[in-house]
C-alpha cells in the first residue's frame, strides 16, 4: 500500500530515497530475502496483466515517464518502466501454460527487452537490472549461451545479489531448456560464489524456488539427481543468519517431506506456531514423524543416504562409510550392526526406483562403474553381487515354490550361479567384509547347496567374524524346517552360535537368533513352534539389554517375555516402557499383556 501512494502520488524522492538505501546497505528481510527486489515486484504488482485496461496501463507508463524525467541519472525509474512492458507483454501471452506464445507477446516482449538494454548505461548501476534482463530473456525463450552471458557478467558486478540466480535458475527447469541436473550444476556454482557471506544458503533458496514451481515437492526433496545434505547445509545456514519462523516452518516442512527425520526434528522444536500456508495440513504427521524411535529412524536415515548417494555415483564416500562402519564395528542404538542396515540400503536401490528393466541395467552399469573406479573395495563388489541375487528373485517372482514355473526356476537359479561364481571370483577382496558370508548363505540357499557346503561357508564366516549377527540370521533360515532343517538343528545352531560369541555378546546371541526367527515366521507362535528355551532366552535378553537399553529392544523383549508367560518379566520390561510401537504388538496384544503383567505378584 505505501508503494502504491507514492508512485500514485508522484513521490519519486522517497520511492528513490527507499530503494537507494536498500541497494547501498543490502538490506534484507527478517527472512533473508533482498529488500529492493522485494520493492521492485510491489512496483510491479500495481498492474495485472490479466485485468488491466488501456486506461490503467497509459497511467502506468505515464507515472513511470514522469519518474525518468524526474530522475533521469538514477537507475530506479527505467527499471520500473522496463517491468511494466514485460507484465503488457504478457497481456498477449493468454492463460494456458502450454499455448504457444502470440507474435503480439514476442513483439511486445523484445520492445521490454530492447528498452532495458538501451537504458544499461544508467540503470545496470542497480543489480536489479541483470534479474530483470535475464528474467525477460528467459520469457523469450532465447538460447542457453545468451542466459549465460548476462550471468557471467551480472556475477562478476553484483556476486552476492540472489535475485539474479533465482530468476536464471527458471531458465534450467525441465518445462524451458534444463533439466534437475542443470539446477543442480547451477545451484553448486552459484553455492560456490556465494559462500563468504551466505555458506551453502544459496543453494537451499534455488531448492525452495524451485519447490514452488513443481507440481510434487515431495518428489522433489526425495529426488535421487539432487544433493539433499547440501539443501539441509543451507537451510541451516539460513535459519543460522535468518532464524524467521517463515524460514523455519518452511525448511521444517521440507526436511519432512525429504524424510530426513533428525532435521524435522531440529526445526520444528523452534517452530512457534506452525503457518498453514507452508503445512497445508501435513504439521500433525510431521510432528509425529519427527518423534520417531531412534532405532528406526537411523536405520531409515542410513539406508536412504546410501541410495541417493548409490544414484549420484558418489562412491568414495559410500566405501567411506561401509569402511567406517566395519572398522569400528559400529552400532545403532539396539545393536544392530550399522554396516548391516548399510547394506540394507543397498537392497533398498532398486526399489527407489519403478520396477523395470531400464532400472535395473542403471543400477547392474553403475555398480559396474563402481567397480572398475574402485576395484580394491569390497563393497563395490559385494554390491554387484547383491544385485544379480536380488534379480535372481525377481525373476523367481512371489508365491510359494509350486507355482514358480520352470523357466522363472531356471532364470532364478542362473542369476543366483552367476552372484555365486562373482562372489567367489572376487573373495580375496570382498570378504575383507563380513556382508559376504551374510550375502553368500543367501545365494547357496537359493541354489540349495547341500549341508555340508553350506556348513563350510558358515564356519568361515562366524570364524572370521564371530559377533557379525547377519552370517548368524542368514544360516537359521537355510535351518529352518520349510527349508533345510528341523527345530532341533536350529536349536542347536543357536547354542553353538553363544559360544562363539560369548566373550562379546553374553547369551545376547540366543535372544537375537531366535528373534530373528520369530520375525521371519510367526512371532507370537515362537514358543509353540521352535524348540526356544526360555530361560536361556531371558538371561540373553538381560545380556542385550545391559549394553543396548534402546525402547526398540524393550518394546520386542516385553513381547516375547508375554509370549513366554513371564508375567515378572513382562512387567518389569513394561515398566521400562516409554511409548508401545505398534509394528511389534499390532492389533490389541499391547493391552493384553498389560492385563496379564499387572496380576504379578
Amino acid at each position: 500500500m505505501e508503494v502504491a501512494n507514492l508512485f500514485w502520488k508522484s513521490k519519486f524522492t522517497d520511492l528513490e530515497q527507499r530503494l537507494n538505501s536498500y541497494r547501498e546497505n543490502n538490506s534484507r528481510t527478517s527472512d533473508g530475502l533482498w529488500m529492493s527486489h522485494i520493492y521492485y515486484n510491489s512496483l510491479a504488482g500495481l498492474v495485472s496483466p490479466k485485468f488491466a485496461d488501456k486506461k490503467s496501463w497509459d497511467s502506468v507508463f505515464q507515472k513511470a515517464d514522469e519518474w525518468i524525467k524526474q530522475y533521469p541519472d538514477a537507475p530506479s525509474a527505467y527499471i520500473v518502466k522496463a517491468n511494466f512492458l514485460h507484465l503488457y507483454a504478457w497481456k498477449f501471452r493468454g492463460e494456458e501454460p502450454d499455448a504457444k506464445p502470440s507474435s503480439a507477446y514476442i513483439e511486445n516482449l523484445q520492445k521490454a527487452i530492447e528498452y532495458l538494454q538501451s537504458t544499461k548505461k544508467t540503470s545496470s548501476g542497480d543489480p536489479e537490472w541483470y534479474a530483470r534482463m535475464i528474467l525477460m530473456l528467459k520469457d523469450l525463450d532465447v538460447a542457453e549461451g545468451i542466459i549465460q552471458k548476462q550471468l557471467d557478467e551480472a556475477s562478476k558486478r553484483y556476486p552476492e545479489y540472489g535475485p539474479i540466480y533465482l530468476n536464471a535458475m527458471e531458465y534450467f527447469l525441465p518445462k524451458w531448456q534444463g533439466d534437475l541436473s542443470k539446477i543442480e550444476a547451477f545451484a553448486n556454482a552459484v553455492a560456490q560464489l556465494t559462500h563468504k557471506s551466505e555458506g551453502m544458503g544459496m543453494f537451499a533458496r534455488f531448492y525452495w524456488t524451485v519447490s514452488q514451481l513443481v507440481n510434487d515437492q515431495g518428489a522433489l526433496f526425495q529426488s535421487l539427481e539432487i544433493d539433499w545434505s547440501k539443501i539441509r547445509q543451507g537451510m541451516e545456514d539460513i535459519v543460522s543468519q535468518y532464524p524467521d519462523q517463515w524460514n523455519i516452518n518452511n525448511f521444517a516442512f521440507f526436511a519432512c517431506i525429504a524424510h530426513d527425520r533428525n532435521m524435522t526434528k531440529e526445526l520444528i522444536k523452534q517452530v512457534k506456531s506452525p503457518i498453514s500456508d507452508v503445512w497445508k495440513g501435513a504439521y500433525p504427521d510431521c510432528k509425529q514423524f519427527s518423534e520417531m524411535d531412534d532405532e528406526m529412524s537411523l536405520r531409515g536415515d542410513i539406508r536412504l543416504e546410501v541410495v541417493r548417494l548409490f544414484w549420484r555415483k558418489d562412491f568414495k564416500k559410500l566405501d567411506e562409510i561401509a569402511d567406517t562402519y566395519r572398522k569400528k564395528k559400529s552400532r545403532t542404538p539396539s545393536g544392530v550392526w550399522k554396516l548391516s542396515v548399510f547394506y540394507g540400503g543397498i537392497v533398498a536401490v532398486v526399489d527407489s526406483q519403478p520396477d523395470s528393466a531400464e532400472n535395473w541395467s542403471r543400477a547392474f552399469q553403475t555398480a559396474d562403474e563402481w567397480v572398475k573406479l574402485y576395484p580394491n573395495s569390497p563393497v563395490a563388489h559385494i554390491v554387484k553381487a547383491t544385485f544379480l541375487t536380488n534379480y535372481a528373485g525377481k525373476m523367481r517372482g512371489g508365491g510359494w515354490a509350486k507355482d514358480v514355473s520352470p523357466k522363472a526356476w531356471e532364470l532364478f537359479n542362473q542369476y543366483n550361479q552367476q552372484a555365486r561364481d562373482y562372489l567367489l571370483a572376487t573373495k580375496e577382496i570382498s570378504s575383507q567384509d563380513p556382508q559376504w558370508y551374510d550375502l553368500m548363505l543367501l545365494v547357496e540357499r537359493g541354489l540349495g547347496v547341500e549341508l555340508p557346503a553350506f556348513q563350510k561357508t558358515l564356519q568361515e564366516g562366524i570364524k572370521k567374524y564371530p559377533d557379525f549377527y547377519e552370517i548368524y540370521f542368514s544360516a537359521s533360515i537355510y535351518l529352518l524346517p520349510r527349508w533345510h532343517g528341523s527345530k532341533s538343528q536350529i536349536e542347536d545352531f543357536v547354542n553353538a552360535a553363544v559360544e562363539n560369541s560369548r566373550r562379546t555378546e553374553g547369551m545376547g546371541m540366543y535372544a537375537r537368533i531366535y528373534w530373528y526367527v520369530a520375525s521371519m515366521t510367526n512371532p507370537s507362535g515362537l514358543f509353540k513352534d521352535f524348540n526356544a528355551d526360555w530361560k536361556k532366552m531371558k538371561q540373553g535378553i538381560n545380556d542385550v539389554l545391559a549394553k543396548y537399553p534402546d525402547q526398540w529392544n524393550i518394546n520386542n523383549f516385553a513381547f516375547f517375555a508375554c509370549m513366554a508367560q513371564d508375567q515378572d518379566m513382562t512387567k518389569k520390561l513394561l515398566q521400562k516402557l516409554e511409548v508401545p510401537y505398534p509394528s511389534v504388538w499390532g492389533g490389541d496384544l499391547f493391552e493384553a499383556c498389560q492385563q496379564f503383567a499387572s496380576q504379578a505378584k
